[in-house]
């Protein structure tokens, strides 16, 4: 082999192992980024799945206060309400009483 010849060899194999080189880390960093970006996707989903996650707590939280103030509502209304239909009885048979003590103008 003539150096002309070897020059030239060396030529296209360095072209060639620079091309190849060039590719590999494009390829690579293609690959990076695309890791990365797959990590910052996860990341928004996993942010957006806790918002709703804290979302959803904070309104089963409000509701189950919700409802036992409605319980303790409802509990003293039912007192009430059994208090005035005692209260209504008794002025019934007052009502009553006072009619059969009063006489009656025939």
């Amino acid at each position: 082999m003539n150096s002309q010849e070897l020059k030239r060899t060396l030529t296209i194999v360095l072209v060639v192992a620079v091309l190849l080189g060039l590719t590999a880390a494009v390829l690579y960093l293609l690959y990076g980024f695309a890791i990365v970006w797959q990590a910052i996707a996860a990341g928004v989903t996993i942010a957006l799945l806790l918002i709703f996650v804290l979302i959803l707590l904070t309104i089963s939280i409000y509701l189950w206060i919700r409802f036992l103030w409605l319980k303790r509502e409802f509990k003293n209304c039912r007192d009430e309400n059994l208090f005035l239909q005692r209260e209504i009885k008794n002025y019934k048979a007052q009502l009553m009483q006072k009619e059969k003590e009063e006489p009656t103008d025939e």
